[in-house]
């Protein structure tokens, strides 16, 4: 980063306050200090800085953003958003591998929530939503720590018609036909659930789409699969990281035939 890069930051850091009021809306000197409480003086060391970068314009007596300054604000407060989401997640996101594809995508406006006291089951109630209200669902199964997942699966396969598609790790795919070989043998062939496998994955991911609103959950494991935490989004940028990550580990997946009952 350049030292004129660094100025600029600076100078969004102290004066965002000021181009936010004037993307709303043209106003004069005082207008601006009136709004925000501070004195003229200020207001004029904050426009002198705006204008240098072209953040700014005066126009029929009047200041207001330009292109510029629009887009630099939404950068600079896209940024605040991710660094924020990423700070509150710190102790999660520590529990994936080095390599795990985390994007800053899914971390701006971010939820996150941990089994923890007073309220452990939070998480697994957040993860059941996903499920039983979309329309059509989707994501990536490293482990089985809910109690309720398979039967979940079953109903809103059989009963609700729900499309799913899960990419599971080969262990998770083992596990799930040895243990729940009815439920994934109903799923699959009166179903509408189709599974897949591949060797690794870094995370558990839940996609969930319905008409009005679609969702996207990463699930972070700890030490001996135990449930570390949830982040969870519904922002458009977030879902298209999902869904692109989705499909990239689908298309290496190979398809799992339903377990033979004989």
């Amino acid at each position: 980063m350049s030292s004129g890069d660094d100025d600029l930051l600076r100078t969004l850091h102290r004066r965002a306050d000021v181009l936010g009021l004037l993307v709303e809306g043209s106003l004069e000197k005082g207008g601006i200090a009136e709004a925000l409480g501070v004195s003229r003086s200020t207001v004029d060391r904050a426009l002198r800085e705006l204008e240098t970068y072209n953040c700014v314009t005066r126009e029929d007596g009047e200041f207001v953003a330009t292109a510029v300054g629009r887009v630099l604000l939404e950068t600079y407060e896209t940024h605040l958003a991710r660094v924020d989401g990423i700070g509150r997640a710190t102790d999660v996101l520590g529990d994936l591998p080095s390599s795990a594809p985390v994007s800053p995508e899914l971390m701006a406006d971010a939820r996150v929530l941990r089994p923890d006291p007073p309220a452990p089951h939070t998480a697994y109630q957040e993860l059941e939503d996903i499920i039983t209200q979309a329309r059509r669902f989707y994501g990536l199964s490293v482990a089985d720590t809910h109690f309720r997942f398979v039967s979940l699966l079953r109903e809103q396969a059989v009963e609700e018609s729900v499309p799913i598609q899960i990419v599971a790790t080969s262990d998770m795919r083992e596990h799930l036909l040895r243990e729940f070989p009815e439920e994934f043998h109903e799923a699959m062939t009166d179903g509408e659930l189709d599974l897949y496998e591949r060797p690794d994955l870094p995370f558990g991911l839940l996609i969930g789409d319905r008409d009005d609103r679609s969702r996207v959950a990463v699930v972070v494991y700890g030490a001996r699969s135990n449930l570390s935490g949830v982040i969870l989004n519904d922002t458009p940028e977030a879902l298209t990281w999902a869904r692109l990550l989705y499909r990239r580990y689908r298309r290496g997946a190979t398809p799992v035939d339903p377990p033979s009952l004989e």
